[in-house]
């Protein structure tokens, strides 16, 4: 297995002048969106199955709910004007805000003892990084169940095991509402 790239690593891969946290995946409005992307797939499967020619974005999208749900593992990947209903903004702060160093302290922890549990991490808490110009130059995602970060472009992030209760409590006081290990 070739060695993750550690939080300590992931930070200094590029600059930022602020972050963003987002929280999603849970929620009614989660519940509600998954059940309307259930249908929408049902809904051209059975176009398929009934031999009709879905256009070039109707397989895009239908490749896309599959991948998903086949994954379970849906995460934060783009970040524009337009977030579906279950992604909530939670805080936006400046990197040199109080909460902003205390995250990015949690994060440079060295990794000395990464987790590798044995579940699918399903990701509900997302760091957006971004330049004095307002572009996203990264986004970690954060899954608080299994201990799990994911970098841009699926980059698994190796972060210490200390390091996930530190920013847990960080998210908290932000108002993430992370639900309690099981």
């Amino acid at each position: 297995m070739q060695r993750p790239l550690t939080s300590h690593e992931y930070l200094h891969t590029f600059e930022f002048e602020y972050i963003e946290t987002y929280s999603f995946n849970r929620g009614d409005s989660f519940i509600q969106a998954s059940l309307e992307e259930w249908n929408e797939y049902q809904r051209l499967s059975r176009r398929v199955a009934n031999g009709k020619v879905l256009t070039a974005d109707e397989k895009q999208r239908m490749e896309a709910i599959f991948s998903i749900m086949n994954a379970g593992i849906a995460h934060l990947q783009h970040i524009n004007n337009h977030l579906p209903a279950h992604v909530e903004l939670i805080s936006k702060l400046h990197h040199s805000e109080a909460s902003a160093l205390a995250i990015i302290s949690h994060l440079s922890i060295p990794a000395l003892n990464i987790p590798y549990w044995m579940c699918a991490p399903v990701y509900r808490d997302a760091i957006v990084f971004y330049s004095a110009s307002g572009q996203v130059v990264s986004i970690l995602n954060v899954c608080f169940s299994c201990d799990h970060m994911l970098g841009t472009n699926n980059t698994f992030i190796g972060a210490d095991m200390s390091c996930y209760p530190l920013l847990r409590q960080e998210f908290l006081a932000l108002g993430h509402k992370i639900e309690e290990r099981n």
